[in-house]
């Protein structure tokens, strides 16, 4: 007790060089008691032998962090400097040992050069490492020097402040090459929208600094509020898959496929076989694509967080549906991050079959009416839009994904093997599954008596699952789009909302629109599973409503209008027949 009381004494002195008196009357206690003047100077020993370790390792731990990440030769810290801060407190406790059993003075002297060397310098070295450490973490850039770092082979990020180089990781980011949008821009809601919240913890080794305090843009009170909410669902659990909804989306598919299989094998009559047998096919699909874009999404099994294959998105994608899960996760990626882009969002890319905004084409007045330069191929499919539209999207559709996967995954195989080693078994599981889904709906249809009956039976699947891609071009057709500027000035929270529409759906229509219906909730929180869409949507509205955010929600049937008026507008409006 004696060494405690004294040592509080004497530690929350403010001026450590001040009259050696003015220690005397709490420490002269000291010399009456050897039994205490012992414990004193032993657990003074023990007290700064503990904390010059902690110190030393706490300093040397922050030294080698920086000298690490630090990219900037003026931010490294020799971590020997450091190492020496231990010095001052070996020399204070031999100090210690030699003047504990004198004169009070002599402890007088022992206390005020102990803190003076041992304790004051070190927290003097500490403060000065700890200031680029703890406060700035590292280098400070300015918004300038980070958007001169905006190449593949260059690639710098900004998410919440932070500075990361991501140039070794973007080859082989699994979402693909959307990480290079973002290159030398600030990414934090697309990161944390499209990641699990722990993929954080993978940030560090890349961390090379902070952005400028002055650089840092305020949110919008709708970015905030929208923030506010994600971290609510996180935090409330919104975001774990319920497997009792999903195990009965999962029996929904499989009973429309094994149905076609019964008509196709055993139907009494064409009716039966073809028609019933067909549309049963169809369903089936459009069923399994919807899970499987749920599974790419990690919206129905929690991700193992090792990386790899999604194989279930991968059975789903490819093996069922028949298409390369690596091209739509490619691509689909892509659609969320820059949705309706004019020609870079690659889903919603359709020229020069259909134009669906006038800022995909050059601005050049070439009749003196304000129309556009187009070539005749253009010029004719466009004038035509908004009749061949409906029969493009339900019959094409479909096929138009088949042939995009297939050289999708050549053209990839092709890349890689430039570089051997850079092909594995994984590079081939895309033509795998394709391969597989050949096999089982070319059987299918083997069983078909006439080429007459193949043909309808095709037509028939093709249009139940041709309604797939009605709603994926409804979600996003006759909405406002924006250039990358445009979008970086409004924020993630109100582009996404600009750039997206919700259907209108009765609850007994919920299972055939898979989801989709919710496009805005989807696309502000992509991984969180479909039955929660629901659950959000009123949420999302009310920011929006509060912060006077367009939110559309229209019947399948306003949507659809909209966009067939809007597709002949763009016909009547742009296309110019003075070449």
């Amino acid at each position: 007790m004696a060494f405690v009381s004294s040592f509080l004494l004497f530690s929350s002195h403010n001026n450590h060089t001040s009259n050696l008196e003015s220690f005397g009357p709490s420490l002269f206690l000291l010399q009456f008691n050897s039994v205490a003047l012992t414990v004193y100077v032993a657990g003074l020993f023990m007290l700064l032998k503990v904390s010059r370790t902690k110190f030393e390792r706490d300093v040397v731990t922050n030294a080698d962090r920086i000298a690490e990440k630090s990219t900037v030769k003026t931010s490294k810290i020799n971590s020997s400097t450091a190492r020496s801060v231990h010095l001052p407190f070996k020399l204070a406790m031999t100090f210690a040992l030699i003047s504990g059993l004198r004169k009070i003075d002599i402890i007088n002297a022992f206390c005020a050069a102990l803190w003076e060397h041992a304790v004051g310098n070190a927290f003097s070295q500490l403060t000065t490492l700890t200031h680029v450490n703890l406060a700035t973490g590292g280098p400070v850039f300015p918004l300038s020097e980070v958007k001169v770092h905006c190449t593949v082979s260059d690639l710098w990020l900004i998410i919440d402040s932070e500075v990361y180089d991501a140039t070794s990781f973007a080859p082989d980011h699994p979402g693909g090459t959307i990480i290079n949008k973002y290159a030398g821009k600030d990414c934090s809601d697309q990161f944390k929208a499209f990641h699990r919240p722990r993929v954080a913890g993978y940030l560090k080794k890349y961390r090379i600094g902070s952005l400028r305090p002055e650089d840092r843009a305020e949110p919008s009170a709708a970015t905030v509020a929208y923030r506010d909410l994600r971290t609510k669902l996180w935090k409330d659990g919104h975001f774990k898959p319920n497997a009792t909804y999903y195990y009965g989306r999962h029996a929904v598919w499989v009973f429309l496929i094994l149905l076609s299989v019964v008509c196709v094998m055993r139907g009494p009559n064409f009716s039966v076989r073809v028609l019933l047998g067909g549309c049963s096919l169809g369903l089936g699909l459009q069923q399994a694509a919807f899970l499987a874009h749920d599974a790419a999404h990690n919206g129905v099994l929690e991700p193992a967080g090792k990386g790899g294959v999604n194989w279930l998105a991968w059975f789903l994608g490819s093996v069922v549906f028949g298409i390369s899960i690596s091209m739509w996760t490619e691509e689909h990626s892509m659609h969320h991050a820059i949705t309706i882009r004019p020609r870079e969002d690659p889903q919603f890319n359709y020229l020069p079959i259909w134009l669906i905004d006038k800022k995909e084409l050059e601005n050049e007045k070439v009749d003196g009416k304000g129309g556009y330069k187009m070539n005749p191929v253009v010029t004719f499919l466009v004038r035509l839009q908004h009749f061949h539209f409906l029969p493009l999207v339900i019959i094409v559709g479909r096929i138009n994904l088949h042939a995009i996967s297939v050289v999708f995954e050549l053209k990839r195989i092709f890349e890689q093997s430039k570089s051997p080693s850079s092909i594995s078994a994984s590079s081939f599981l895309g033509l795998l599954g394709m391969a597989v889904y050949w096999t089982w709906h070319g059987t299918l249809v083997s069983h078909l008596p006439t080429y007459l009956d193949v043909a309808i039976f095709s037509l028939c699947s093709h249009i139940t699952a041709g309604f797939l891609h009605i709603q994926l071009l409804l979600s996003h057709m006759d909405v406002t789009t924006h250039t990358e500027e445009e979008e970086d000035a409004m924020g993630f929270f109100k582009f996404q909302c600009q750039t997206s529409r919700n259907i209108k759906v009765e609850p007994y229509e919920d299972w055939f629109h898979g989801g989709l219906q919710y496009q805005i909730e989807h696309h502000l929180f992509p991984q969180l599973p479909r039955h929660q869409l629901i659950v959000v949507k009123p949420m999302v509205e009310e920011i929006c409503s509060q912060h006077g955010v367009i939110y559309r929600d229209d019947t399948f049937t306003e949507a659809l209008t909209g966009v067939l008026r809007n597709l002949k507008e763009l016909a009547w409006a742009v296309v110019t027949l003075d070449q």
